[in-house]
C-alpha cells in the first residue's frame, strides 16, 4: 500500500511491536495501541481504514466500528478481512476423519466458555448498517488448506495459505491458540494437539478449506 501510494501517509497499529524494523517506507509509521481504546485522532481524519485478523481480540465490535465511522472522512472507505475460525471440506468426508471433527468440536465448546466473539463475520454487515455505513458489501472467499487445489486461481491461494500456516504469524493458528488459551488450555496441551490436526489436513484424504 505504501509503495503503491507514496503520496499517502499510512499509520499501522498493533498491540505488540511485531513490525519489521528495516525497509519501512518513509510514508509509514507504526504505533503500539489497542484499537478498542479511544482513538487519539480527531474525527474525519482518515480516507481509508483497514482492519485484519482482529477476531479473538475485540470484545465490543460495534463500539470499534463506531470509532472507525467517526474517524473516517465523509466518503471514506472501511475494509475488514477476517478468517472464520471454522474448517470446511468439499467432499463431506470429515465424518471419516479423526482430528478435524475433534478439533472443531473443541473450538465450538470453547466458544461458549469465553466472553469474546471469534467469528464476527456473519454479524458485521448488520453492525455497519446500524452505525450508518453506506454501500456495505460482504464477500466470502475460499482458501484451500493442504495440497488438493487444481486450477491456477486456487493453487495461488493454496500457496499463500500454506505459506502462512507454516509461519509464526499464521492467522489460523494465532486465532486457535488464543481461543484455546482463553478456554484454559496450556500451550503444551495445544501444541500436543496440533501436529496430528495438520497431518490430517495435508494427508490428501480430505479437501479442506477455510473462508475469509
Amino acid at each position: 500500500m505504501a509503495a503503491r501510494y507514496p503520496q499517502a501517509q499510512i499509520t499501522g497499529v498493533d498491540v505488540y511491536p511485531i513490525q519489521r524494523r528495516v525497509g519501512i517506507p518513509p510514508n509509514v509509521k507504526f504505533e503500539i495501541d489497542d484499537v478498542e481504546n479511544p482513538w487519539k485522532y480527531p474525527d474525519n481524519t482518515f480516507d481509508f481504514v483497514h482492519a485484519r485478523s482482529l477476531a479473538g481480540g475485540v470484545r465490543n465490535w460495534p463500539a470499534l466500528f463506531r470509532q472507525v465511522y467517526n474517524k473516517l472522512k465523509p466518503g471514506g472507505l472501511f475494509e475488514m478481512t477476517e478468517i472464520a475460525l471454522n474448517i470446511f471440506d468439499f467432499d463431506g468426508k470429515f465424518a471419516e476423519a479423526e482430528m478435524c471433527p475433534e478439533f472443531l468440536q473443541i473450538c465450538r465448546d470453547l466458544y461458549k466458555e469465553v466472553d469474546m466473539d471469534f467469528n464476527p463475520s456473519p454479524h458485521v454487515p448488520d453492525w455497519l448498517v446500524e452505525i450508518d455505513f453506506e454501500k456495505v458489501v460482504q464477500r466470502s472467499e475460499i482458501l484451500p488448506l493442504g495440497n488438493w487445489a487444481q486450477d491456477e486461481k486456487m493453487k495461488t491461494r493454496q500457496r499463500l495459505v500454506n505459506k502462512i500456516t507454516n509461519e509464526d504469524y499464521c492467522t489460523l493458528d494465532n486465532h486457535c491458540g488464543l481461543l484455546f488459551q482463553k478456554g484454559g488450555w496450556t500451550k503444551a496441551q495445544y501444541d500436543a494437539l496440533m501436529p496430528d490436526f495438520w497431518k490430517e489436513i495435508y494427508s490428501g484424504d480430505i479437501r479442506p478449506y477455510i473462508r475469509a
